[in-house]
């Protein structure tokens, strides 16, 4: 079940206490056994809102929330997850702001710290699990632009350039990045890095695409003439998932998260939803306890509830 009915939740996602207190129990909020400061008993207080030393010439107290995803946000921690909740669920901005009650600055700035969270998360997994491909295996890339024509016609793409593969397997693992240029060295690099050797690599007849290079990786390389039609009538070679794969993404990422600065944090939120399609709101609050926040800068710039 990718997401469980929001009912089930209802019991932590609408009061900030019990929230605190599940939070602590799943141990997304640690449990702390010793006062950090002196290594005393240390106990909940505040109805579970704060730790705190029992001895008195220490007396140390802090925040449940601190080193967290949650720690120094306003708004309560309950309501945070049921943006997170429905943020999952693929609600838009204006669909955020109507069941929140965020305003559209706070909306705007949470979905950027969720996207930032998954991408921290998808970046502590070892390498050699984020490639995809692997000896024998087919993976089709291809190049698409990110954007939109200017009044629906007659004028250049604006937007930029996005490089995917996707593999020809059951899971359909997937990378994709973006890029500032198209260049053979450049998309060498991006394949060297997100696929494995001893991959089948098919792909249009983009001049980009050098098969020498490709071979000098490990790799086998064949391409389809998309100007002879999608699907070579000899070979069977095609790029119609990874093709089908830029429709879905583009149809989840908002026209305006389509920028140089915005677009990959969306890509590998993407990702991530698809790699754990069997548990989204687990693999959501395993995020939130693994990701190191030293490296997650929250932006709260308007955080009120409107």
């Amino acid at each position: 079940m990718p997401l469980p009915p929001i009912y089930t939740l209802s019991d932590y996602l609408q009061d900030k206490e019990a929230c605190r207190t599940e939070l602590l129990e799943m141990e997304i909020l640690p449990m702390l056994e010793q006062c950090p400061i002196c290594d005393g008993n240390i106990s909940l207080v505040e109805n579970g809102a704060k730790w705190k030393c029992t001895r008195k010439n220490c007396r140390h107290a802090q925040t449940v929330f601190y080193g967290t995803f949650f720690e120094g946000v306003k708004i309560p921690c309950n309501k945070l997850l049921e943006f997170g909740y429905h943020w999952l669920n693929d609600c838009n901005s204006t669909q955020l702001r109507n069941i929140t009650g965020f305003s559209k600055e706070s909306v705007a700035n949470w979905i950027q710290n969720y996207c930032q969270l998954i991408e921290l998360d998808m970046q502590s997994m070892p390498e050699d699990d984020r490639k995809v491909g692997g000896p024998g295996i087919i993976v089709q890339i291809d190049e698409s632009k990110f954007g939109k024509r200017k009044y629906n016609r007659g004028h250049k793409v604006q937007g930029v350039w996005v490089v995917g593969g996707v593999e020809l397997t059951e899971q359909r693992k997937l990378f994709a990045v973006s890029t500032d240029n198209r260049t053979a060295a450049q998309l060498l690099e991006i394949i060297e890095q997100h696929v494995h050797p001893g991959s089948h690599i098919f792909t249009d007849c983009w001049a980009g695409y050098n098969t020498e290079q490709l071979e000098a990786l490990g790799m086998e390389h064949a391409t389809v003439n998309h100007t002879e039609g999608f699907v070579d009538q000899e070979t069977g070679i095609h790029t119609n998932h990874i093709e089908a794969t830029w429709r879905g993404i583009k149809f989840h990422v908002s026209h305006k998260h389509m920028t140089r600065h915005l677009i990959d944090g969306h890509l590998m939120t993407y990702i991530w939803k698809r790699h754990n399609a069997q548990d989204l709101w687990f693999a959501l609050l395993n995020a939130i306890k693994r990701v190191d926040y030293n490296d997650l800068q929250v932006i709260e710039e308007d955080n009120e509830v409107a």
